[in-house]
């Protein structure tokens, strides 16, 4: 037990080190960039942003964008979610926002891309649009005195002033506004960073045994593991409720502990939008009834679209392996440099 204790500590230790210190150069301009897009366009209140659209392509893609800019915090996102449908924006629109807010944020997805290779932020990224889509069909099947009911449920003096308490509001541009979009950020991250890396950590140890599974390789890696992977990655991400940040921590030791498959990482973030303080917050919000099916559409959403990501990547033919395409990218051209060099 205490060599598995160290073994852990080791673990949880380089991770941040690696994380924070060597690969700021990926995460640092992300949040920068978040943070100015922020400033841009979010110089009203959200509502007034999509109030009045129609549901339609553009807008939808519209609605997305303001998500992907918006605040990975989840509590700001459900609070703007729950803006938006008081304020009668087509659930499509407020849906694909939200879906943008939770998993499409540009700095998240850099912290991805430090923590386990470019492939993840461009998977998360396309399944992250992919399970917007698919939640806007999903959430259609939900009956209408559901929908009817979040009316009610909204315009609770409680749930009112627990929206207006935690608001999102407009930041001025420039610098003082890109400052304080990161200071407002901050108070959400420590302790999801925190138990994400202990979790990185005893992942990383527990992989190192003899009885952990790789469930990658069982069924031999055809459509039945695909399913397996995804079916238990969604299930492990609604388990593991530290969104924002902290799960990545731990679906990247899934990865390199050689736990998942790559869809099944895919689908373990995309279901956190379904975790169980999701699923409690969704209650609060809008109604036992109307709460527990929005989750259920978001969790259903998120297998959806991890399997739809790996159909695609297998009509192209790309597979994704432990070796991040960026290390090998940079090995040839540093191969071909080399041996263009005078001996």
């Amino acid at each position: 037990m205490g060599e598995f204790l160290r073994t852990v500590g080791l673990f949880a230790y380089a991770t941040a080190n690696h994380t924070f210190l060597m690969m700021y150069w990926i995460w640092l301009p992300g949040w920068l960039l978040s943070a100015y897009l922020f400033t841009r366009l979010h110089g009203e209140p959200l509502p007034l942003l999509l109030k009045g659209r129609p549901v339609s392509v553009g807008s939808f893609l519209w609605a997305g964008l303001l998500g992907v800019t918006f605040s990975a915090d989840r509590r700001r996102g459900l609070v703007a979610l729950a803006d938006l449908l008081a304020e009668r924006v087509p659930p499509p629109l407020a849906l694909a926002f939200y879906l943008g807010s939770q998993h499409v944020v540009i700095y998240p997805l850099c912290f991805f891309m430090a923590l386990v290779g470019g492939e993840f932020f461009a998977g998360q990224a396309l399944g992250g649009v992919m399970m917007a889509a698919y939640l806007a069909l999903l959430t259609r099947l939900i009956p209408k005195r559901h929908w009817e009911a979040t009316t009610t449920t909204l315009d609770t003096l409680e749930n009112r002033r627990w929206r207006e308490q935690h608001a999102t509001s407009p930041l001025a541009r420039g610098w003082r506004g890109i400052v304080r979009y990161i200071g407002r950020e901050l108070p959400s991250l420590w302790w999801p960073v925190l138990l994400g890396l202990l979790g990185a950590g005893i992942i990383g140890a527990a992989g190192r045994t003899a009885w952990w599974v790789d469930f990658s390789m069982v069924g031999g890696e055809g459509l039945g593991t695909a399913l397996l992977n995804v079916i238990l990655g969604a299930a492990i991400g609604v388990a593991i409720p530290l969104a924002p940040l902290g799960h990545l921590f731990i679906g990247a030791f899934l990865w390199k502990a050689y736990t998942l498959s790559f869809l099944g990482i895919i689908a373990f973030v995309l279901a956190s939008a379904a975790d169980l303080r999701a699923i409690r917050a969704y209650v609060r919000l809008f109604g036992p009834a109307f709460g527990r099916a929005l989750a259920s559409a978001v969790f259903a959403s998120a297998i959806l679209a991890a399997l739809t990501l790996g159909l695609f990547l297998w009509a192209v033919g790309f597979e994704v392996t432990h070796t991040p395409l960026g290390h090998t990218v940079v090995e040839k051209l540093m191969n071909a440099l080399s041996l263009g060099r005078p001996m």
